[in-house]
């Protein structure tokens, strides 16, 4: 599934020209997908090191894509800068628990934020924007691209709390 998503991802960015930022991101997923399987498959220690890291590094660019955009790059470069040094105590504080902490909070903040993106800034802006096509368009309506959305935020809230 990370293999695919991360593909799918990386066509995407190239096709719509997002920022440098979201290939990479993508390339995170493939490097979990093959981490994950490469540990489950095998249950080493450093095969759970490289799933566990992919999994850190990758929340930590998808954390820089979103709180980033529209934003200065003197802002840019103190988070980068920032989640850099999360990245490398979460790395260097492997016997604790606390990476996962850290991890966990990491992630939650990534992904809550995006979902307050997706109603506070998508939503709205994808209306006004609906507002001003002709009746006849064939573009999805804001209200079934939404939908879409949230189907994929729940297939993937679901998929992350089934057991490993």
């Amino acid at each position: 599934m990370f293999l695919w998503l991360g593909v799918r991802g990386i066509r995407g960015c190239i096709k719509y020209g997002h920022p440098p930022i979201f290939p990479v991101t993508f390339v995170g997923y493939i490097i979990v997908g093959c981490g994950s399987t490469l540990f489950h498959a095998t249950l080493k220690y450093p095969m759970q090191l490289v799933d566990e890291l992919a999994m850190i590094y990758t929340t930590c660019f998808m954390a820089y894509a979103t709180f980033t955009y529209a934003r200065s790059s003197r802002f840019s470069f103190a988070l980068g800068l920032g989640l850099i040094g999360l990245a490398y105590f979460i790395t260097t504080d492997r016997p604790t628990n606390e990476d996962q902490d850290a991890y966990t909070i990491l992630t939650a903040t990534v992904v809550f934020s995006n979902m307050w993106i997706m109603e506070r800034v998508l939503r709205p802006a994808l209306k006004a924007r609906e507002d001003k096509r002709p009746a006849s368009s064939s573009v999805p309506s804001t209200r079934a691209f939404i939908s879409q959305m949230w189907a994929m935020v729940a297939t993937g809230e679901i998929l992350a709390a089934l057991p490993a």
